[in-house]
């Protein structure tokens, strides 16, 4: 619907219909029917909160890297958007929520699992500084 709307009345060849979709699916995320009983799952903590795993591998726990750390940078701050949403002037979340948003990812990511967690980090940065 939405390549008939943008292409109006544009007629295309087979393979440049190929070559759309091909491009149009290339960033496509999906998941899959597990082929076997043993096997490996590699997601997002979006796309796999919903689910008990046996085995999770959370990765990337540096500091400020996961959970992310949310500055209240920016024009306004959260105080003031605050303000302005008490005067009832809706804006986009500030680093508050975000803040909170990721502090629950992370406590889904340590919840997923029913039998092993094994949390993961980098020893050093890639200028080889010692990480935290």
């Amino acid at each position: 619907d939405e390549i008939s709307m943008v292409m109006k009345d544009e007629i295309l060849t087979l393979d440049e219909m190929m070559l759309l979709l091909e491009e149009g699916l290339s960033d496509v995320n999906y998941s899959m029917i597990p082929p076997s009983l043993d096997h490996v799952v590699i997601t997002t903590i979006e796309r796999g909160y919903s689910q008990w795993w046996p085995k999770v591998f959370v990765m990337g726990l540096n500091q400020g890297v996961f959970p992310q750390s949310m500055g209240d940078e920016g024009l306004i701050k959260d105080k003031e958007r605050q303000e302005l949403a008490d005067a009832g002037i809706t804006l986009a979340e500030g680093a508050l929520p975000k803040a909170f948003n990721e502090n629950f990812l992370l406590y889904l990511a340590m919840t997923r699992a029913s039998d092993s967690l094994t949390l993961s980090y980098a020893s050093s940065g890639e200028d080889r500084s010692e990480e935290r």
